[in-house]
């Protein structure tokens, strides 16, 4: 059974918020990456899982680094 991750439930019912709460996420994530950068763990393999979906199945590391510009 997969579970998803709902925190404004769905629905008639669902949190005034919602649109809102989406849209201030993306920005503080694109301010975010204005300023730094992720870059890729050295050494470490990724292991992929075929499904109706490619996904990983361990994760992926990334360390994130101040740009320096």
């Amino acid at each position: 059974m997969a579970l998803g991750y709902i925190p404004f439930s769905y629905g008639t019912r669902n949190c005034i918020g919602n649109t809102f709460a989406s849209i201030e996420a993306s920005v503080a994530l694109c301010l975010f990456m204005q300023k730094y950068r992720a870059e890729p763990v050295p050494g470490f393999k990724p292991k992929f899982k075929a499904g109706i979906t490619m996904t990983l199945g361990n994760g992926m590391k990334v360390k994130i680094v101040k740009d320096p510009l």
